[in-house]
C-alpha cells in the first residue's frame, strides 16, 4: 500500500506576464521554518521557476518543458527548506499561463 503524506498545501495561478517572488507560503515565526515535500509546476510556455526565501535567495528551481508539467513527488523527507521566519516565493522570468502548487509544513527551529 502507497504511504499517504498528509501536508497543507499552497496554490498560485498567474496570468500572462513575469512573475516576481509571489509568495506561495507566508512567513512563520522566526522560531519556525517552512519545508517543502512536494510541488506541482504547470506552464503553457517553457519556463525555469525558482522558489526563493529573502535570506539565502533561491532554494529549489524547477523547469517545465511548453504545455507540460512537472511534480516533485513527496517522499517523506522534504526536497528544500526555507530560512526560520521567511516566506516561501517563486519567480520566473518569462511571460504565459502558469499554476504552481507546493505541499509543506512549518516546523520548529
Amino acid at each position: 500500500m502507497p504511504q499517504k503524506f498528509d501536508y497543507p498545501s499552497a496554490r498560485v495561478a498567474s496570468g500572462s506576464g513575469a512573475v516576481a517572488a509571489a509568495v506561495l507560503v507566508a512567513a512563520p515565526s522566526s522560531a519556525q521554518k517552512i519545508v517543502v515535500h512536494q510541488v506541482y509546476v504547470t506552464a503553457d510556455f517553457a519556463v525555469e521557476v525558482t522558489f526563493d526565501d529573502t535570506t539565502v535567495g533561491e532554494v529549489w528551481s524547477q523547469f517545465v518543458a511548453a504545455n507540460g508539467g512537472s511534480v516533485v513527488p513527496a517522499t517523506g523527507s522534504p526536497w528544500f527548506e526555507c530560512t526560520a521566519g521567511e516566506a516561501l516565493t517563486y519567480t520566473h522570468a518569462s511571460g504565459g499561463a502558469s499554476a504552481v502548487s507546493v505541499n509543506y509544513e512549518i516546523v520548529n527551529v
